[in-house]
């Protein structure tokens, strides 16, 4: 690849967990030559496995940062490739966060790495996991995100159950009730509560191929979810540590997005950077994209699943290359 002059393999570990990723440099780069430092940008995953030679959302994304003299860093999330380690449920967030702020601190050490211009990219519960390494570090200079959550994480599923209901041909007001009546069940706060509840899901049965378990047997399923210590984790709500972030901040959504919603998510950034008196952020609801930036005419799991190929939408590189422009002269 004409913009990758150089790929080093990096391991570092956090906790219990081993991690192996690869460190991009971008082309032009002269490994002789010691004071050639480059800033860096550092990929958080979203949920499910990921590798460290992935390209989602697209290898357009990178290259416009290798472009701008940018290297970027990229591991094995841990279960996947030569990474090591298991996540906790409980835990997941503040787990996967601590990880992030390990890979920074090594990569800061590294001789070809600029460690003053260090940031973070990444998408969907990257949403969750940034913000959580900003209150662990002061040292980072900027954020990127694709299709952040802007609420809690039970409220975001709640989202996002209520559109795949609508996308599978449920009425509206079924699926604001059936996704209503589910968040009231995973915030219950005594076993009467859950079980009282719970007598719903077996007089509603629903069908939604695209959600794993969300079949004529979800109602015997969720029997066994209570006591509910493990979707407490889930309530964290990222935007009372947005209100307080004054570093550089890129927050990006997709139109069509049924997973985050994009226009509570692109309004609740503006006001909480706003709230925080940040000097330089952009966001943006790019048309026609879905949850990973590409063109999607539904943003359905079930169109995602089925297409035999897709795109990314086109403004997402003139967004970003625009942004990296701006950024390198702040």
């Amino acid at each position: 690849q004409k913009h990758i002059s150089e790929v080093e393999e990096i391991r570092f570990s956090f906790d219990r967990f081993d991690l192996v990723g690869n460190l991009y440099l971008p082309a032009g780069t002269d490994k002789n030559e010691g004071d050639d430092k480059h800033a860096l940008m550092i990929w958080v995953h979203g949920d499910g496995p990921d590798f460290r030679t992935g390209r989602f959302p697209d290898t357009s994304f990178f290259n416009r940062f290798l472009e701008h003299g940018y290297a970027y860093f990229r591991y094995d999330k841990p279960g996947s490739g030569d990474s090591k380690g298991a996540f906790t449920d409980s835990l997941l967030f503040q787990e996967r966060a601590g990880i992030v702020s390990a890979a920074v601190e090594k990569l800061k050490h590294h001789p070809r790495i600029d460690a003053s211009n260090v940031g973070l990219a990444g998408s969907s519960q990257a949403g969750y996991v940034m913000p959580l390494v900003l209150t662990m570090r002061n040292d980072l200079s900027f954020m990127v995100g694709l299709s952040l959550p802007a609420m809690s994480g039970n409220e975001q599923w709640t989202y996002l159950l209520k559109k795949q209901l609508i996308c599978e041909g449920y009425s509206l007001e079924f699926a604001e009730e059936f996704s209503s009546m589910h968040l009231k069940l995973i915030r219950s706060s005594s076993s009467d509560e859950f079980w009282e509840i719970a007598a719903y899901f077996e007089k509603n049965p629903v069908q939604i191929p695209s959600l794993n378990g969300y079949d004529e047997d979800f109602a015997t399923r969720i029997r066994n979810w209570w006591p509910l210590d493990w979707v407490q984790h889930q309530e964290f709500d990222p935007m009372e540590i947005i209100a307080e972030t004054k570093i550089p901040v890129l927050s990006l959504y997709g139109a069509n997005d049924t997973q985050v919603n994009p226009f509570q998510g692109a309004e609740a950034y503006h006001q909480r950077l706003q709230e925080a008196d940040n000097p330089f952020y952009e966001i943006k609801i790019l048309p026609d994209a879905d949850h990973n930036m590409r063109f999607s005419e539904t943003g359905c799991l079930k169109e995602q699943s089925t297409r035999t190929s897709s795109h990314v939408v086109p403004e997402l590189s003139g967004i970003l290359d625009s942004w990296l422009g701006k950024l390198q002269k702040n």
